[in-house]
């Protein structure tokens, strides 16, 4: 009965050695705790840039809405002025055709 008791020991501690020697070792750890680090910096990095571009890109299409609605504008106000110009053209000839 020793020697049963004393062999289930061993087995028990040669177990224990043998699951402790499976799981990862602490350099391993180490190393994924590196790249989780590398790799929460890198994205960190990424989005900063994501969002100054984001803003960039708002900023360029309200310029964009701008000189849109300023070249509408400038449109408009020429076609006013070359019909107040036409019309006076018209009425020119029509007094010219008068006195003849």
């Amino acid at each position: 009965m020793k020697r049963s008791a004393l062999g289930i020991r061993v087995s028990l501690l040669l177990l224990t050695f043998g699951l402790g020697a499976c799981g990862p070792s602490q350099a391993d750890y180490d190393g994924v705790k590196k790249q989780l680090r590398e790799a929460s910096a890198e994205r960190d990095n990424l989005k900063a840039q994501l969002d100054q571009s984001q803003t960039k890109t708002a900023a360029l299409q309200q310029q964009v809405t701008n000189l849109e609605q300023a070249a509408a504008a400038k449109s408009e106000e020429q076609a006013k002025t070359a019909s107040k110009a036409g019309g006076k053209k018209h009425a020119r000839t029509k007094a010219r055709r008068k006195r003849r």
